[in-house]
């Protein structure tokens, strides 16, 4: 299978370069997003699945289910199946585990912020940003409460 070629799995569907990667010895072909599914999968699932672990699972869900849409399996008659729904993604991957890893595998391919670590390496500079800001409040709240609650002298 040749990147730079677009491979039609049924008339409304169609993989953009495809590219075979392997998860647990399975071999998957997973394809680039069109432009606006990518652009959708990467305002909402960047935040909702990295920003944000106590996501609603309904919506994480949501944004594995579109991922996933861009990925495939080839039969032995040569025939490829997109897993474009719970049950046929349930059939070829055995674990939530095998899930991320072939989800973080087609956003690799399919966005440079990801590519070697750079979106974990954003989420952290986030985390230590926001850390620190929260510090900063806490701090200058709990100095404003210690000044407001010191008892008056008894001179």
């Amino acid at each position: 299978m040749e990147n730079n070629s677009v491979i039609s799995t049924n008339k409304d569907f169609k993989l953009l370069d495809p590219k075979k990667v392997e998860v647990n010895g399975k071999t998957f072909i997973v394809s680039k997003f069109p432009a606006f599914d990518g652009y959708e999968i990467m305002i909402r699932y960047i935040p909702v699945h990295l920003a944000n672990l106590n996501a609603d699972f309904n919506k994480v869900k949501e944004m594995v289910l579109k991922v996933m849409k861009y990925v495939a399996v080839e039969l032995p008659d040569g025939t490829l199946v997109r897993l474009e729904n719970e049950d046929l993604i349930n059939n070829h991957l055995s674990s939530g585990e095998e899930i991320m890893d072939l989800t973080a595998q087609i956003m690799d391919y399919n966005t440079s912020f990801f590519n070697g670590g750079k979106g974990l390496t954003f989420y952290k500079r986030l985390e230590n940003l926001a850390t620190q800001k929260v510090t900063e409040i806490l701090t200058a709240f709990a100095v404003n409460l210690s000044h407001k609650n010191k008892q008056p002298s008894g001179n």
